[in-house]
């Protein structure tokens, strides 16, 4: 499906129904808060039959009538002058036509099924996206999956058949069948399979203190259910100054850093889709945090295909690990894609001993998760540390999955200069601000 541009709409000389219905009166305020802006719609390199998609149809044939309607007609010859002071008033309106600079307006989420193509145009994918047509250009799996696995199924003296009976299986499928919407299911039932664990965990946040993941894309702030993360003051202030619009998810004081694990729950009427969506997009997010210290520290080139982010969604029963990783890039100018993998699934109202897999599975993804945050914690705040620590090239600290001609990031964000990433300059800066 393909929307029509301004400039091939009929005139407004054809009488058309729709030219006498108000947008006002057609557009529900639900509606309205959930359109994108034109120039999405134009970006979007295949276009879903969808609701929203026909409302914008919609409203372009409106737009075009009223545009005719209010405007001389085309053939009429204008003088020079009053040509200049159109120009100078900035022109005709480009936001319908494809390749114009995108305009202001709301963002796409997770529940939308073209924020797919908008994630696929910033080279971040889905498991098993042919990135790149079939050419094998593209290492889209990660290095040591096997030994990955093996860690996950791993025995735990926690969760046997003694701590966790026939009975208490039974119980646990009960609370889960009387779920009926996505809070019961992550409060009542999902959270038995956590365990007492000392382990930082963040929920029901915004996060709404991150640097756009694509440029020039407008996503909607992700809210995982669940997110594993460290605690700002373990890590140094220089650290929080420098990358805290690309480490720390949440401006609510205090809240959570280095997202390295995202749960994703959905209740009854969730779907598969969605869920999956939210959980590549959340990952998306906490890899770029992980990756952001690792260039820190100098070591960004172990991090291509190397996995350092899970995430985990849970729905209808079926628990699934998933790792996230940045591939490997065969040309120095090539942009970094970031892909997601499933490791596990495990079906939990099976038996008690699958609901014990799914446990553990989950239980050592989270202690995993955690010894990649403390042991990049630990690198990072002894380079903050040195008193003359090697100074790193803002080009190296990637912002983003977009990268420009000469292998950079695009965009100004993160674009530190080097005398900044210099703890005497900091210093210097508090005492002076």
């Amino acid at each position: 499906m393909l929307l029509t541009p301004i400039s091939h709409l009929p005139s407004v000389k054809r009488k058309r129904n729709h030219s006498r219905i108000s947008d006002k009166s057609v557009v529900s305020e639900k509606t309205r808060a959930k359109r994108l802006p034109p120039s999405c719609w134009d970006r979007l390199p295949k276009l879903s039959l969808s609701g929203y998609a026909l409302e914008e149809q919609r409203r372009r044939f409106v737009h075009a009538d009223a545009t005719a309607a209010s405007g001389p007609p085309l053939n009429e010859v204008v003088e020079l002058g009053t040509l200049n002071q159109f120009a100078r008033h900035g022109g005709p309106d480009l936001s319908d036509i494809r390749g114009s600079n995108p305009s202001q307006g709301k963002s796409s989420g997770p529940y939308d099924v073209n924020s797919e193509d908008n994630l696929i145009k910033g080279h971040v994918y889905l498991p098993d996206h042919e990135c790149d047509n079939g050419k094998g250009t593209c290492t889209a799996w990660p290095e040591k999956m096997a030994e990955l696995r093996n860690q996950l199924v791993t025995p735990r003296h926690d969760l046997t058949l003694d701590t966790f009976t026939v009975d208490d299986h039974r119980a646990w499928c009960k609370t889960l069948a009387q779920a009926r919407t996505e809070i019961s299911v992550g409060n009542k039932s999902f959270t038995a399979t956590t365990g007492d664990m000392s382990i930082l965990e963040g929920e029901d946040l915004f996060w709404n203190n991150l640097e756009p993941l694509i440029p020039g894309v407008q996503l909607k702030q992700a809210k995982p259910d669940f997110f594993d993360s460290t605690q700002p003051s373990q890590l140094s202030q220089v650290l929080l100054d420098m990358f805290g619009t690309l480490i720390i998810p949440s401006k609510q004081p205090q809240s959570p850093c280095m997202p390295n694990l995202i749960t994703e729950i959905k209740g009854p009427k969730g779907t598969f889709d969605v869920l999956n969506r939210q959980a590549l997009y959340s990952g998306a997010l906490g890899e770029r945090a992980m990756h952001t210290l690792m260039a820190y520290v100098g070591c960004e080139k172990e991090g291509l295909n190397t996995i350092r982010t899970l995430a985990c969604t849970f729905i209808d029963s079926t628990l699934k690990i998933y790792c996230l990783h940045r591939t490997k890039r065969p040309k120095s100018n090539a942009k970094p894609h970031i892909h997601m993998q499933q490791l596990k699934a495990v079906e939990m109202t099976e038996s008690a001993e699958e609901w014990i897999k799914g446990a553990t599975v989950y239980r050592n993804a989270r202690e995993m998760a955690k010894a990649w945050r403390d042991e990049l914690v630990r690198k990072a705040n002894a380079q903050a540390n040195k008193p003359c620590h090697t100074v790193l090239k803002a080009a190296t600290v990637s912002t983003s999955f977009e990268s420009n001609e000469s292998g950079g990031t695009s965009g100004t964000a993160g674009t530190t200069s080097t005398d900044e990433l210099n703890p005497e300059y900091e210093g210097k800066r508090l005492r002076t601000g």
